[in-house]
């Protein structure tokens, strides 16, 4: 015999299951088997740069304003900046021009990933590509003759809290 349930005692048993997996996965994970998905370790670092929208231009953004201020900050927390790694912090900007208001928006994501090799069960191959381990941004909205000054303050801000992100996984303390 069936017994029908209303919508939301549905919604209810739903929520109950969900978060029961949840919980259980939580508590599955111990230091052990937790995925190795952070800034922990990581000692070397290649930096990259989206290419910048036309808007940026206009805006009065370009990279060589912006490459110091990440670049400065990294190596002065003892990251080591090279050529090639497996470990890539990259700064991205999408900036849009509001002609009509004569005002700029710039998206910016400030990112750490680590390129892995896995087995793609799909296919019955290795596969290539990044994991996130680390990731922030910022929007803002500004006139045209004042966005790149904010710009340069976002993006100082960001590589701060990254800066911070990785010392505190990286401190000889957290061992």
């Amino acid at each position: 015999m069936c017994i029908p349930l209303k919508k939301s005692s549905l919604s209810v048993l739903w929520a109950v299951l969900l978060g029961a997996c949840l919980s259980v996965n939580v508590y599955a994970q111990s230091a052990e088997t937790k995925p190795d998905a952070d800034l922990e370790g990581v000692t070397n670092v290649r930096v990259s740069f989206s290419q910048l929208t036309p808007d940026a231009t206009t805006c009065g953004l370009s990279l060589q304003q912006f490459r110091p201020i990440l670049r400065n900050e990294l190596e002065s927390t003892g990251l080591v900046l090279v050529a090639e790694t497996d470990v890539l912090v990259t700064l991205g900007l999408m900036t849009t021009y509001d002609r009509g208001r004569d005002a700029c928006g710039t998206s910016a994501t400030l990112g750490a990933y680590k390129k892995v090799s896995y087995f793609d069960e799909s296919v019955g191959w290795l596969r290539t590509g990044y994991v996130v381990l680390w990731q922030r941004g910022q929007q803002v909205m500004s006139g045209i003759a004042e966005h790149a000054e904010s710009m340069d303050a976002v993006i100082q801000k960001l590589t701060e809290v990254f800066s911070d992100s990785w010392q505190q996984a990286n401190n000889e303390d957290n061992s």
